[in-house]
């Protein structure tokens, strides 16, 4: 499996992630709809007994009510230990990386074990086999995963912390496709065999796909709705699309071929921008996170009880969601907007039953 290495020596990336490989890496997948996403949060909510934590307190604000954010505890990293076994997306490798390495700056002794293996599996190590304290995951995991974890005697719990746009791209050698188009033409971007078979100006040349296999889910869900009326298959079936499990796949070939064309995290497009370069959809840029057609919520999950028990995780989700503002930036992500990340704040102090302003 591969695993991107930033250059951060203090951190291992351990061994057992290996068992990962199988698993479906993609960061497309895993997502349900906002439907499904509140459904989750209410069970949290009813499970947590938030009513009741309220009726005792202070009258909790809202978010909207909070200029300045949502304020947690302090949290004090020097004066924490253990070893913090982190995986599943790549998507939001980065970022956890960078939160992770500004942790043990600010003097966490413990080691920060951090690795992609893919959303389902991760999760699997986190409520299954107990091998993994926090999961990071492209969108709210599924009712289905919540319940395979409650068997397992975990309550998942899940914090909002960045978001990020499904990016087309095209290899950097490619000199001939504009940097925008109409979802009408990337759609036959996405289906034809060859250039000129959308414009005759174009070269003679097959269109080389590299896409994640079917089905698409959660965001991906929504693109092959908007783009390929629907069905993922009319692109992943197409003549010339080759399917791939890491992105690195992507850029590899993208140096070499000027015909490369894929969807990436935002991410990972924007640490790989000498080889790739982003198509805008109908003008609007995949930075732009009020307007463009295919953001997703980026969550970090753990277990509640972990919480509760275990001082270091606690510590290290307060400590990301005091920070991320900080670093989603310098991580190449996306920042959540501030009522949102506010709302993860509330989640985690109602978790410790401290809803107070």
């Amino acid at each position: 499996m591969f695993i991107y290495r930033w250059g951060f020596t203090s951190f291992i990336i351990t061994a057992f992630f290996l068992l990962a490989c199988n698993s479906q890496n993609n960061p497309f997948a895993n997502n349900k709809n906002s439907e499904n996403a509140a459904k989750e949060s209410s069970g949290i909510e009813q499970y947590l007994g938030v009513q009741s934590i309220s009726s005792t307190s202070s009258p909790t604000p809202t978010p909207d009510e909070s200029s300045s954010g949502m304020k947690l505890p302090d949290v004090n990293p020097l004066k924490l230990g253990g070893e913090l076994k982190i995986g599943g997306s790549s998507t939001l490798y980065f970022l956890t990386q960078a939160i992770a390495e500004r942790f043990k700056e600010e003097g966490y002794p413990g080691k920060v074990n951090i690795a992609s293996g893919g959303t389902a599996k991760s999760l699997q190590l986190l409520c299954s086999e107990g091998k993994l304290d926090i999961v990071t995951a492209y969108g709210p995991i599924s009712n289905e995963q919540i319940q395979a974890c409650n068997r397992a005697g975990r309550q998942p719990v899940g914090f909002p912390v960045a978001v990020d746009s499904l990016t087309v791209v095209v290899s950097s050698e490619n000199q001939f496709l504009p940097q925008n188009l109409s979802k009408q033409d990337l759609r036959k971007v996405l289906t034809f065999e060859k250039w000129s078979d959308i414009n005759q100006k174009w070269p003679d040349r097959p269109i080389r796909r590299f896409l994640y296999p079917a089905p698409w889910t959660g965001s991906s869900a929504v693109f092959a709705r908007d783009i390929l009326n629907g069905n993922a298959n009319l692109a992943v079936n197409a003549t010339n699309t080759k399917l791939y499990q890491f992105e690195e796949e992507v850029i590899q070939n993208a140096i070499t071929n000027p015909d490369i064309v894929s969807i990436l995290g935002y991410a990972y497009y924007k640490q790989h921008k000498k080889e790739v370069t982003a198509i805008s959809i109908d003008g609007v840029t995949p930075d732009d996170t009020e307007k463009y057609p295919f953001i997703t919520k980026m969550y970090i999950y753990t277990d509640i009880e972990l919480i509760r028990t275990r001082p270091e995780v606690r510590g290290f989700i307060n400590f990301y969601l005091q920070n991320v503002d900080g670093e989603v930036e310098n991580a190449d992500s996306l920042a959540l907007e501030e009522t949102a990340l506010n709302a993860s704040k509330m989640k985690l102090l109602n978790v410790l039953g401290r809803a107070e302003r």
